[in-house]
């Protein structure tokens, strides 16, 4: 059995591909390279996603440019949870999970709050990323 944290060679013995492995034999070898700007942007690849066929969460919001990071608090009201992702990949970073909020703090899984100042600065400056998704992640009451 493993544990709650396991070495790279545990997980491979059980079979089990790491990120670099996956990229390189995987992902580099079936997939056209002239296809990776349509995937390197979330929401393009939703729109894509959501042409074939495929289930996709709600689309909230997006937001354009850091002068747009103060309707993130607008847009996100009625919904008790919701993921913003920066719209470009940068490897699982920059994502943002709020399981609830309340009078201006949002709650993080961790149960480590931030407030609305945080939230609107961190989302877009962080990355330099003015290109933000946000998305349900549970439906309003």
């Amino acid at each position: 059995m493993l544990g709650k944290l396991t070495s790279p060679f545990k997980l491979r013995e059980r079979g089990i591909m790491g990120m670099n492995q996956r990229n390189h034999g995987y992902i580099g070898k079936y997939n056209d390279r002239s296809k990776y700007p349509l995937v390197d942007d979330k929401l393009k690849t939703k729109i894509i996603a959501e042409k074939a066929g495929a289930t996709t969460p709600a689309l909230i919001g997006v937001v354009s440019n850091q002068a747009e990071a103060k309707r993130i608090h607008n847009m996100v009201k009625d919904w008790p949870g919701f993921v913003i992702k920066p719209a470009q990949g940068s490897g699982g970073k920059g994502i943002l999970v709020v399981v609830s909020h309340k009078d201006g703090v949002y709650t993080k899984p961790s149960g480590q709050p931030s407030t609305k100042k945080t939230l609107s600065a961190t989302s877009v400056t962080r990355w330099q990323v003015c290109f933000l998704s946000v998305v349900r992640t549970m439906l309003p009451s």
